[in-house]
């Protein structure tokens, strides 16, 4: 028995084969694909709102090109009600509890 060979093969040390990696490799994208879930309730973000707004070009006038120059009355109304809504507290967004930091004081009421 040499030191080698002793040092290779180190107390708890596994060594897989390629199938055996396969496998660990396979049932671990499986937990993984359980676990997933797509996101379907977008909301956007007031505050990357005003972050990402971007000037059009100075010397292009879009009312001369034909571009519509104000937003359609219906997008607005949309955009104001999406506002509207991300600042509302939680207890008027859910009918119960969504985190458990929630929990706490979620059925008090204000003194003032």
């Amino acid at each position: 028995f040499s030191k080698a060979m002793a040092e290779d093969e180190k107390v708890g040390a596994r060594k897989y084969d390629q199938v055996s990696q396969n496998s660990i490799w396979r049932e671990h994208v499986k937990k993984e694909r359980q676990m997933l879930t797509l996101n379907e309730n977008f909301r956007l973000n007031p505050h990357a709102l005003t972050a990402n707004m971007i000037a059009g070009k100075p010397n292009v006038d879009p009312a001369r090109i034909g571009q519509k120059v104000e937003a359609a009355e219906d997008m607005i109304a949309e955009l104001n009600k999406i506002l509207k809504d991300t600042k509302k507290v939680p207890t008027e967004k859910y009918s119960e509890p969504i985190a458990s930091s929630h929990e706490i004081g979620w059925d008090s009421v204000p003194l003032m």
